[in-house]
């Protein structure tokens, strides 16, 4: 089993901490095509949050905590059940599912139920 299944279905909140950064040659895209690379190997997962450190020269390293802090806050985030159904409203207009018949799908409901920590 690949690690970050196992962590996904462990219900956990990744970051992808990519080390060696000191060690790769920097041009003015080369951030873009690593996320690109990792968007296209992980595309499950394109919602993880990356950063790019070197642990030699302690680049960015500081800015994990910041990430583990800013992961936790959304993942412990809590909407208001109105909040919630306009959010889900807006995504069935802009793509919404379906339907047989006549009748449209719509929400009626819509909870957000707490994570397991």
């Amino acid at each position: 089993m690949h690690i970050m299944q196992m962590i996904l279905e462990a219900a956990r909140s990744p970051i992808l901490v990519v080390n060696k950064w000191d060690l790769v040659e920097k041009t003015y895209r080369i951030t873009a095509d690593y996320d690109a690379y990792l968007q296209a190997k992980y595309k499950f997962a394109t919602w993880i949050p990356t950063i790019y450190i070197s642990a030699l020269t302690g680049q960015r390293v500081a800015k994990i905590k910041d990430l583990i802090v800013q992961v936790w806050k959304n993942r412990n985030q809590t909407l208001p059940e109105a909040e919630l159904k306009n959010i889900l409203n807006k995504a069935i207009l802009n793509k919404a599912p379906s339907a047989s018949g006549l009748i449209q799908p719509s929400v009626h409901i819509g909870k957000l139920l707490p994570t397991h920590h």
